[in-house]
């Protein structure tokens, strides 16, 4: 038991919040109850299995799952289940990490795909679901905080449409664990468990007690130790699945006074950003709270503007909370809050238009522009084309297009006449230009066509005939030269008799 409360120094239980409509429960029957309510709603959804304790984990996630923690890794566990039909059966997992130079990991893709399997839990009952076990590196040199993961998860419908979901968990780092074993332990409670059962023998544990004091029993001398009220984030909202430079967003804070007895009072909570480019768009950016009770949560609202200019992966907001403990003593808490940018690319383009009217046979010559104007680099970018009775010589590829950049691209069409019994005539289609994003999502544009293929002509040394004139004018001509013949030879018969 003293080893399980070592490992919580360093990683307190993942917190499930829920961000956009994925759900991860605290570990009561209220949030239990919570979540199956809400699967009943949705059609399709993805969510953790709360229930099962699975291979590299002690406890299920309603019973208050904890990570393993070593002194440079930690391994989470996400048993995901799904409602609705999966294409393929596949998940893709995407941990977002936060802002790369305060989160505490090392920082590489730690992007996988899952599949459905059948996983043995502890009860023995076998269960389908799609595993997810991540490491994550610690870097040697972190600060202690609370730092928030934010797990994207994607899967393809059968139908063909994307279903995602968005699990925010938040790991504790304790920096002393660094430098620490389990012989020189500081001691602390794991969130949603009893400290008498997690911390026999009166060890002071500095947690979410719910205040009061307790008494640290050494063997040698006892220390009273006070326990204060604590005012955590606990949740964020956005009203954007994917933020882009550019947007205005509105967020929704949560925060929760994890005290299970005190009060806190004269709350003071400030919301802002030291992002030159992101600005708070609120007529006041603190708000204040007369009173918190004990478990009670409350909501800001923050709304923000994105500038274009914005560099880097994540956008940081920081909070700063002033209250009132039960005795006047006034505190502060401080924390980060990483939203992830999303740089998508953007392309307009041209290409040569076609005639009104166009000859089987011909060959073409095209030429075109890419543009880049979104905020992302646009990969594989290539034009090809669908067009009853006409093909491209050739696929025309520009590969990479960085933002704010262009490309020229240069093909032939080929027309070949229409593939049906009338194989001339007006025909239509497309050009169709498609690339992708850096996560491989891919886009589609396309520019119209519209034109007249007509039989093929041939070229003389007196001009442009049209084949099927020429073709005319050449039976008239053997026409005539054997009437002609024949008129020679009626002649040539008849006055030969009369000699």
């Amino acid at each position: 038991m003293r080893k399980r409360i070592n490992k919580a120094i360093a990683l307190l239980a993942v917190l499930g919040i829920l961000t956009g409509s994925g759900t991860v429960v605290y570990g009561n029957e209220e949030n239990i109850a919570d979540q199956e309510e809400q699967l009943t709603k949705e059609k399709e959804s993805i969510y953790i299995d709360n229930t099962g304790c699975y291979e590299g984990m002690e406890t299920s996630y309603s019973e208050g799952y904890v990570p393993e923690i070593t002194e440079n890794e930690v391994k989470i566990v996400l048993p995901l289940l799904v409602k609705g039909n999966l294409k393929e059966k596949k998940l893709h997992v995407h941990p977002d990490l936060g802002s790369a130079t305060q989160a505490p990991y090392v920082y590489k893709n730690y992007d996988k795909d899952v599949v459905e399997e059948e996983k043995t839990i502890s009860t023995g009952e076998v269960r389908k679901v799609y595993y997810v076990s991540i490491l994550l590196q610690l870097k040697e040199e972190r600060e202690a905080g609370t730092y928030p993961i934010n797990w994207e998860v994607t899967g393809i419908l059968e139908n063909g449409e994307t279903l995602t979901q968005t699990f925010s968990t938040y790991v504790n780092i304790d920096a002393k664990k660094n430098e620490s074993s389990e012989d020189n332990p500081t001691d602390q409670e794991i969130p949603g468990t009893d400290t008498n059962e997690q911390n026999p023998g009166n060890i002071a544990v500095d947690g979410d007690t719910g205040g009061g004091s307790s008494v640290e029993n050494t063997g040698e001398t006892a220390t009273e130790v006070k326990h204060n009220p604590k005012l955590l984030h606990i949740e964020t909202k956005c009203n954007k699945k994917t933020v882009e430079p550019g947007d205005k967003i509105k967020l929704e804070l949560t925060f929760q006074n994890k005290s299970k007895k005190e009060t806190i009072r004269n709350v003071a909570l400030r919301v802002g950003s030291n992002n030159e480019n992101v600005a708070i768009r609120n007529k006041t950016n603190t708000w204040y709270f007369e009173n918190i009770a004990p478990q009670e949560k409350i909501t800001v609202k923050v709304s923000a503007q994105i500038n274009l200019g914005v560099e880097g992966e994540f956008v940081d907001f920081n909070y700063t909370e002033q209250y009132d403990d039960k005795d006047g003593e006034q505190k502060e808490e401080t924390g980060t809050i990483a939203v992830t940018l999303t740089r998508l690319p953007k392309i307009q383009w041209e290409i040569t238009a076609l005639n009104d009217v166009v000859y089987a046979g011909d060959r073409i010559a095209l030429s075109g522009n890419i543009m880049n104007v979104g905020q992302g680099k646009a990969y594989n970018v290539n034009v090809t084309m669908e067009v009853p009775g006409l093909h491209l010589e050739k696929t025309m590829f520009a590969g990479e297009v960085e933002k704010g950049t262009s490309a020229e691209i240069d093909g032939a069409v080929l027309v070949d006449g229409k593939p049906d019994k009338e194989k001339y005539g007006n025909t239509e289609g497309n050009f169709i230009i498609t690339y992708t994003d850096e996560t491989g999502k891919e886009y589609q544009d396309t520019l119209g066509v519209i034109t007249e293929i007509q039989p093929p002509v041939i070229v003389t040394d007196t001009g442009t005939e049209d084949n099927s004139k020429r073709s005319m004018q050449w039976w008239m001509i053997c026409f005539v030269s054997v009437e002609c013949i024949l008129v020679a030879a009626v002649y040539y018969f008849v006055k030969r008799r009369k000699r």
